[in-house]
């Protein structure tokens, strides 16, 4: 049996689900309901094997959970920046079928001409998510920091961490944002060199 292991599914769900997992362990060690050193002590492999589907399971929850959050934050208008941004530069495709498409459609139109620059895009759409969703356990974290500041023994240790999660939360959002933006870009980039695109979106340009 073959376990492939996509671009996807280690950024968007893997990566943030082992940071989710290292708040929880932290949480539950802190409320005393996690040994941390019995949980050392457990066979490596058995251990390892543990935390990578545990983190790959949290990462789908955290993703779920960003679908919840993202209605509110502005990730959506910053793509709508993006698009009109590439059309102030390129005016002439504005009457271009393609670019009145869904971009997730557009790139599988991509992944069919051209799977190199597929991947490219595929790349920066997963690194953006990725960042993005990391802002769910660093803001988990911020929250604990400011708990341990209030309630906790060790407050100029809490106030530092609170400092730094807070700066990571916003600079994990501007840069989740910016790369998902980029990867939007290079979509309708791409697909301005794809005129076969336009005869499949609308097939009347085509017969006309």
């Amino acid at each position: 049996m073959t376990f492939a292991v996509g671009i996807f599914d280690l950024f968007l769900y893997a990566v943030p689900g082992a940071c989710q997992l290292a708040f929880l362990v932290y949480l539950g060690a802190r409320l005393h309901v996690v040994d941390v050193a019995r949980l050392s002590s457990l066979p490596a492999v058995l251990l390892l094997v543990a935390v990578v589907v545990v983190s790959y399971v949290l990462g789908h929850l955290v993703n779920a959970l960003w679908a919840v959050v993202s209605r509110v934050l502005p990730m959506r208008s910053g793509r709508q920046t993006a698009k009109e941004s590439f059309l102030a530069r390129n005016p002439q495709v504005r009457e271009r079928a393609y670019i009145h498409a869904d971009p997730a459609l557009l790139r599988q139109g991509v992944a069919v001409q051209d799977k190199e620059a597929a991947a490219q895009i595929d790349r920066l759409m997963s690194q953006g998510l990725m960042v993005r969703n990391l802002t769910l356990p660093l803001s988990f974290g911020f929250v604990a920091a400011v708990v341990e500041l209030i309630a906790g023994g060790h407050r100029i240790l809490a106030a530092c961490c609170a400092v730094l999660l807070a700066a990571a939360v916003a600079g994990a959002y501007r840069e989740g944002r910016k790369l998902v933006r980029w990867a939007d870009l290079r979509t309708w980039e791409t697909c301005f060199w794809m005129p076969d695109l336009d005869t499949v979106l609308d097939p009347a340009d085509d017969a006309s």
